[in-house]
This record gives C-alpha cells, structure tokens and sequence, in this order.
C-alpha cells in the first residue's frame, strides 16, 4: 500500500513537471509570436506579409496566423 501511495505521488509529481514545462514553453512561443507582430508593425510590413512571415517562420497555419496577427496589431 505504501509503495502504491509513493508510486502515484511520484506520477502525480511528474506529470504536474510535465505540464509545467509545456506550459512555459508555449508561453515562450506566444511570446515570440507578439514581439515579431510588434516588429513588423513597427516597420511597415503590411498585414499579409505579417501573417506569412508568421505562418513560416513559426509553423503555423495561415488561418492561426492571421488570428495571431488580427488580435495583436494595434489599430
């Protein structure tokens, strides 16, 4: 019964790890993704260049792409 007990916590313990890294690392990427929306803005790249550079340069979808895009120009 000990064993069992120590067994889950231990699963328990690295999933919640597990998750934690994803969740940074995610975190990271969106990151990445608002400073490059930014940097384009700020030089004058249009939207659709905006989204394909997006869409390329982080593997994204046009369609995420531009959703990433659309949500974080400022008008």
């Amino acid at each position: 019964m000990i064993m069992k007990a120590l067994t889950q916590e231990y699963a328990i313990e690295m999933y919640g790890k597990e998750c934690e890294k994803r969740g940074i690392k995610r975190g990271e990427k969106i990151g990445r993704i608002e400073a490059a929306v930014k940097v384009c803005q700020r030089f004058g790249t249009t939207l659709d260049e905006a989204i394909n550079m997006l869409a390329q340069d982080f593997g994204l979808t046009p369609e995420k792409a531009a959703q990433y895009v659309n949500k974080l120009w400022q008008k």
